[in-house]
């Protein structure tokens, strides 16, 4: 292991560990998955804990296998590195070698952006219609909800109660499959690690309002590419 010493391969060493691991995690995660075929859940916790001219070491916790303990992981420079002023350039290139080895975007979604407006409404009323028809009791006489909004129209009533079944389970079911279309197509595409917050916060958002989620995802990642060509000029 490096010992951070004044000098100025120390203060080097330093900067680069800093750096990658607060603001190119999303890379590190993609070595191992590139270079050591790891799996985006265990790569998720990579985190870069020294660096030479010749390799750098990356550690990880599996969250199958004795999650508590780090596990090393060295990949190589190839060529070796001539001095720390070349890290910059070749871990981008080695970024760039594994976004296309792995079939990634170079967009990274970092980040979850909550229903507003119109799909906040949806959200809740996706919510509140799995609440109503997750039973047809909600809907029959003597339950709050019929005695309070369903008195008197009974022939409402008995449709609902007709079409419980079918309403409740398309939500629970459609709803799931489309967030595993969210994982498959966009999650893994712009390399959000499966199991991590991240990933779980659009999973959960899809399964509950299903295409508002998609349409916030793409929105976001347009705006990303946008703001990055403005920066190019």
């Amino acid at each position: 292991m490096a010992s951070f010493t004044p000098s100025a391969d120390g203060a080097s060493q330093y900067r680069i560990i800093k750096h990658m691991n607060a603001d190119h995690h999303d890379s590190l995660v993609r070595f191992l998955e590139h270079r050591h075929a790891l799996s985006s859940s265990s790569a998720r916790t990579a985190h870069l804990t020294d660096i030479e001219l010749g390799w750098m070491l990356i550690t990880y916790r599996s969250p199958f296998f004795f999650p508590i303990f780090p596990t090393p992981v060295l990949v190589q420079f190839e060529p070796p590195l001539q001095s720390y002023r070349e890290a910059r350039e070749r871990l981008a290139s080695m970024d760039k070698e594994a976004i296309r080895a792995l079939g990634r975007d170079d967009i990274t979604v970092k980040e979850y952006k909550r229903p507003r407006g119109f799909h906040a409404v949806v959200f809740a009323l996706v919510i509140l219609t799995i609440a109503v028809f997750s039973t047809s009791r909600n809907l029959r006489p003597g339950s709050r909800l019929h005695d309070t909004f369903l008195y008197g129209y009974p022939n409402i009533a008995w449709f609902l109660r007709m079409v419980q079944p079918l309403v409740f389970w398309v939500i629970v079911t459609v709803h799931p499959i489309e967030a595993l279309w969210m994982d498959r197509t966009r999650l893994r595409k712009h390399s959000v690690p499966r199991l991590s917050g991240l990933w779980w916060k659009w999973m959960l958002s899809t399964s509950v309002e299903g295409v508002g989620a998609f349409q916030r995802l793409d929105a976001l990642v347009a705006n990303k590419r946008v703001e990055r060509e403005r920066q190019k000029h």
